[in-house]
This record gives C-alpha cells, sequence and structure tokens, in this order.
C-alpha cells in the first residue's frame, strides 16, 4: 500500500507492549465545567472583536472601548517581518497637517526599503501615494498583480508605513477574503467589515448605523488575494460601501461608496468556490439565460463589471519567494500560463523567461521529485512537510493515518471525538446519528462527525474564532490537551481542546500564554436533501494535509503535493508554486502529464491578455506624466 515510504519513514513504530499514555486527556468534571463555561464566554468576546476599534465619544474615557487588552492592539508596522523601518517621529499641527512633508516621508521609505530598483514596486507605490498627496478627485481603483512571493505584500506594508509617518492611518483599511489572509497583512476579514453575507433578520437601520461607524473616514481599501473573491460579493462589496457611506455618494455615480480601492493577488490561482470568477466567460462573452434572468446572476454580472472597471494594473514581474532557484521560477511561470515545456520543441521567448532552464522537459523535472525515487537522505526531509491533495476525501484518509502513526509514534492513543447533532434542537436518535456521523467533510463544510486527535499532534482552525489573536481559519497548532465528556457507550465528546498556536498571546492556560481554548461551535448541514442537521464540533482538523484552496496564500519551507488529483491546471500550478524551490518540493505519488500538459481556459487568457494592455497603459501613463513634471521643473529651475 506504501509504496512511497511516506508513512514508514515519517513515524518510526515503537517496540511492542510498550503502554500508551493519556496525559493531556481529561474527563470533564463539574469544576472544569464551570471552567469551560467561563472561557466560552471570553472567547465570544473576543469572537466579537473583529472590526476595527472606533474611537469613543467626546467625554468617554479611552477605557470604554471595545478590546480585550493591550497585546490584541495592531502593532506599528515597524515591528513586523522583515520591513525594519528607521525609527521616525510624526510631526503634525493641532490641525493634523504633517509638517515634514508626504514627499520626503515617500522618499524615505523607497530608501529604506531598496525599491528605487524594482520599477514595478516604485510604480505601485509612487501611484497610492501620490493619489493621496495631491489630493487628486479621481476615485483610484488600482490592482497590483503579481505571482506568489512577487512582492505584493511588500507593499502593502510599504503603503501602511506612509499613511503611519503622514499621520494617516486612520484613512486606510486593510482587508482579505480569508482569515489567514487577513492575518498576514494585520487586517480584518472583508466580511466582518461589510457584515456579510446577509442575515435572515438583519435589521437595516442598525446595520447601516454601524457599517457608517466603520467607514465614515476611510478613503482607502485594501483588498489581498483578490483571486479568492467571487463576482458575486464584490458586487456585495461594493453595495455594502454604497450604504455606509451614502453621503458621500449622493448626485454621483461612484463605486464603493468613493472610497479608493487597491486590491493584489494572483488570478491565475483558482477560481472562487461555487461562484463564478470575475472574469468567468458566463459573465463576459457567453451570458447565458441563467445568468440574466436571476437575482444572483444580474448581482454577479455587476460584480463582473465592477471588476472591469479597474483601468490601472501593476504587474510585479520578480518572483522573490523562489529566486534562489531561477529555473524553478521559469518552470512556475508556464505552468501559470498554460505553456508547459515538453522537452522534445524549442522553447519560445515566453517559456524561456529569464533564460535558465532545467534540460528536462516539466513533466520530467516533476515526475524525478516522486518520494519513492528519492534517496532516504532526501525523503527524511520532507517528515514534517505538510501534504497538499485536491480532494477532502484524500486530505482525511492521509489525515487520519498520519494522526494514527503520529500517536504511535509517541506512546500515545489516538481516539475519535464525536459531534453532537440535532434536528428541530433535539438529538438524533442512535440511529440516525450513527448515519451523520458517516457523512463526509465535503458535505458538512469541514465539521466532521468523528474528529481523530491525538495529543501533542499538529491541528488546524476551520473558523475564525478570534481575529486579533490569530485564531483564525486556516491557523496552525499544536494539540496540548483536551477535555471530554464520555457517554454509556464509551463514545467521547469534546468540551475544550487547548492549542497552542503561535504569537496569539491569549494567556487564558497557566502552561502558556499561547495555549488557546477551542470550544465546541454550532453549524448546520444539508442531510439527503430535505433535512438540516445542526452539528455542534469542535472547529479543528488534523493539520497534516490539507487541500490546494486551503493552501493558498501559503509559503512553505517543505511540501509534499499529490500531483495525481489536480482537477485542473490552476491546482496543480497552486500545488507545486508553495514550494520555494524545486528542492523544497516532493510528489507524493505516480501522476500522468495530462493536466500539466491542459490548455488554459480561454477565459484566463483573455484575461492575462488584457491586464497585461492594462499594464503598458498604467506604466507609459505613469512615466510620461513624471517625465512632463521633471521638464517642468528644470524649466523652473532655469528661471531662477
Amino acid at each position: 500500500m506504501d509504496r512511497t515510504g511516506l508513512w514508514k519513514d515519517r513515524f518510526k513504530q515503537l517496540p511492542k507492549n510498550t503502554p500508551l499514555t493519556e496525559e493531556g486527556c481529561y474527563q470533564t468534571t463539574d469544576t472544569t465545567r464551570a471552567e469551560i463555561l467561563c472561557l466560552t464566554e471570553k472567547i465570544s468576546i473576543l469572537a466579537k472583536d473583529k472590526r476595527p476599534l472606533l474611537k469613543p465619544p467626546k467625554g468617554q474615557p479611552s477605557s470604554k472601548r471595545r478590546r480585550i487588552d493591550n497585546h490584541h492592539e495592531q502593532e506599528p508596522i515597524s515591528k513586523l517581518d522583515h520591513l525594519q523601518f528607521k525609527e521616525h517621529e510624526i510631526h503634525t499641527r493641532p490641525d493634523g497637517i504633517d509638517t515634514v512633508g508626504p514627499e520626503q516621508h515617500l522618499s524615505d521609505i523607497i530608501k529604506e526599503l531598496g525599491i528605487a530598483n524594482n520599477e514595478e514596486q516604485l510604480r505601485a507605490l509612487r501611484i497610492i501615494a501620490e493619489h493621496f498627496m495631491f489630493g487628486l478627485e479621481e476615485q483610484l481603483f488600482l490592482y497590483i498583480a503579481g505571482v506568489g512571493g512577487a512582492g505584493k505584500s511588500f507593499i502593502i506594508k510599504a503603503v501602511v508605513e506612509f499613511f503611519r509617518r503622514c499621520g494617516a492611518s486612520e484613512r486606510m483599511m486593510l482587508s482579505a477574503p480569508t482569515g489567514c489572509a487577513a492575518v498576514l497583512i494585520d487586517g480584518f476579514t472583508i466580511h466582518a467589515l461589510t457584515f456579510l453575507p446577509k442575515k435572515d433578520k438583519e435589521k437595516t437601520g442598525s446595520r447601516t448605523a454601524e457599517l457608517n461607524k466603520i467607514w465614515k473616514n476611510i478613503q482607502y481599501l485594501v483588498i489581498d488575494e483578490i483571486s479568492m473573491v467571487s463576482a458575486n460579493l464584490l458586487a456585495e462589496i461594493c453595495a455594502r460601501l454604497n450604504e455606509a457611506c451614502g453621503e458621500r455618494t449622493v448626485g454621483t455615480e461612484m463605486l464603493f461608496g468613493k472610497i479608493n480601492v487597491i486590491v493584489l493577488g494572483d488570478i491565475g490561482q483558482l477560481r472562487p468556490v461555487r461562484s463564478p470568477s470575475l472574469f468567468a466567460h458566463e459573465l463576459v462573452d457567453q451570458i447565458t439565460p441563467n445568468i440574466r434572468e436571476t437575482c444572483t446572476g444580474v448581482n454577479a454580472l455587476y460584480g463582473a463589471w465592477i471588476w472591469r472597471e479597474i483601468k490601472k494594473v501593476v504587474i510585479l514581474r520578480k518572483n522573490f519567494r523562489a529566486q534562489q532557484d531561477p529555473e524553478y521560477t521559469n518552470l512556475l511561470a508556464r505552468v501559470r500560463l498554460g505553456m508547459a515545456w515538453d522537452g522534445m520543441t524549442s522553447m519560445t521567448e515566453l517559456q524561456q523567461g529569464n533564460g535558465r532552464n532545467y534540460k528536462d522537459s516539466d513533466f520530467i523535472t516533476l515526475h524525478n521529485r516522486q518520494l519513492q525515487g528519492l534517496s532516504k537522505q532526501d525523503r527524511k526531509k520532507f517528515e514534517d512537510a505538510p501534504i497538499i491533495c485536491s480532494t477532502k476525501v484524500v486530505r482525511d484518509l492521509i489525515n487520519r493515518q498520519l494522526t494514527l502513526n503520529h500517536a504511535m509514534h509517541h506512546n500515545r492513543t489516538m481516539h475519535d471525538y464525536h459531534s453532537r447533532d440535532s434536528f428541530n434542537g433535539l438529538p438524533l436518535n442512535d440511529s440516525l446519528q450513527q448515519k451523520t456521523w458517516q457523512i463526509r467533510s465535503s458535505e458538512t463544510k469541514d465539521w466532521v462527525g468523528k474528529l481523530p486527535l491525538s495529543i501533542g499532534m499538529k491541528v488546524m482552525v476551520t473558523e475564525n474564532v478570534a481575529l486579533k489573536a490569530r485564531v483564525v481559519n486556516g491557523a496552525e497548532g499544536i494539540l496540548r490537551e483536551i477535555h471530554y465528556t464520555i457517554d454509556e457507550k464509551g463514545r467521547r465528546f469534546a468540551d475544550c481542546a487547548y492549542v497552542e498556536i503561535p504569537d496569539s498571546n491569549i494567556a487564558m492556560h497557566p502552561k502558556g500564554k499561547d495555549w488557546v481554548p477551542i470550544i465546541p461551535m454550532p453549524s448546520k448541514f444539508e442531510y439527503e436533501g430535505s433535512f438540516r442537521i445542526g452539528r455542534k464540533q469542535l472547529p479543528l482538523l488534523p493539520a497534516y494535509a490539507y487541500t490546494d484552496y486551503k493552501s493558498q496564500g501559503k509559503s512553505l519551507k517543505k511540501v509534499i503535493v499529490d500531483l495525481k488529483g489536480a482537477k485542473s491546471l490552476q491546482s496543480l500550478y497552486v500545488m507545486i508554486s508553495r514550494a520555494t524551490s524545486l528542492e523544497s518540493m516532493a510528489v507524493l505519488r505516480n501522476f500522468k502529464p495530462t493536466t500539466l500538459y491542459s490548455r488554459l481556459g480561454q477565459d484566463f487568457r483573455d484575461e492575462f491578455t488584457r491586464l497585461e494592455k492594462l499594464n503598458s497603459h498604467t506604466k507609459t501613463e505613469f512615466e510620461h506624466r513624471h517625465s512632463t513634471e521633471a521638464i517642468a521643473m528644470e524649466e523652473s529651475e532655469m528661471m531662477y
């Protein structure tokens, strides 16, 4: 069964008759139940803290602000990642006007980051900064495109620092469609900022008031990972911002409540789930009756139209993530464009890229990275590497096996922790409960009926529990403790789990400030097409394997990919582009070249062509404006 050697190498077997330990697993008592209830209240408060901190009304002390503790405040950009800015005092007059000068701040940032030598990054930064500095009335719609590792987040952080030094941080909002992506840029989820998705019993008046509080001072909105935003979602975001900023748009036809919008991402990745992409053919060239005659379809058409209103485009060309392996960078670029090299024909200029390429075809190059073909020493390097696959069925099988192997290797037990299911608020009878526990995770939106867990294993959070504490959908950690109830048949039901998540600083357990309490959460799913089943379960999954969709936006030091299961060219591209080099990527099992050499979809080809034209136009316009300004400055100096 295990021809790859994956299970055998990853966790070595213990000697027979080794006694197993249950350390970290505790049966819930009346005392711990009361403690869990208290934790539930604290977690619910943290969960509500998912939107910007609003300034209190005049006369109200700042201590009344809605915040749990100081360590959840947004850190200044100077402390984040590799961006080490010089300390700058913000000089402002009492009326808030910057006395040093935005142009000087911009020049300092460009110098400190070395952006002057990267024309695309420089152009993107200056377009945003100059729009703010000159107070331009024209609404800014800018798309900063680029593959993973091209420096898009780098630009976001530079822009944030520019606004900070200008004393205008409160005028910019950072957002992303997922919790993980929002955490990476120290922002918020766009859903939380716009109160999406819509609720059945939502009160429009109170919602509008809340929206207005959030957006009344905002002039610039950043949306990262735009490839995950569907046409429908973009239309809904626009509608909510128009609602929030209605006074600004009276008598105008401006979008997004007249807020300037900067979007970033790589549209060459996977399409949004169960919803048309921003450039889907059925919204652009092949509009069907189903699209024209339904509310959802018309809304998607509007979203696609909004997307095409973005006329300014900057494409970041350089891949910093894989720069130590230029051959691999070229391979990724070819696969993304549906131009993988077959090794028999001469490379086109576009396929050659930077001129450094592997001697073998792209298929042979990837095929040679199969685990079973690697030496034992090389295979050992991937012992802790996550596995990316395309289906939840494969993911769940791998996760269960590796959870069991982890338990055996560490002299522990693996237990299934069952969900509590109900219908119309009443518990299911045992016969029906047994059936619902067997339903696949793809049908229950990852709320699994039987959750395999073992103390010390890797787990992934599947819900946005506490955004500012970095406990979000996709966050990974180590399972440290479980409190559970056991029924008369010996089945376990989790009441609380403690997961150690780096830098969460949640401080709710004496053993560690990063030990986060995870409480069972409610959800619902369809059963046999006509029943809505309620389910209460820990929002956790084993984190040894995850799907291609879940891997988007991640940069992994080591990764194993299941290319055999890739359903599309975009799926294959997303999998292999998580690696920083060819040597840091291994292929799980044998695969056929069909998907690798498949033709890129027409909608992708058309959109890439359109964006290239807009990028060229934006570049020409930018260079013309700056050359004109330079000439004007020279003439002015000559006059004096």
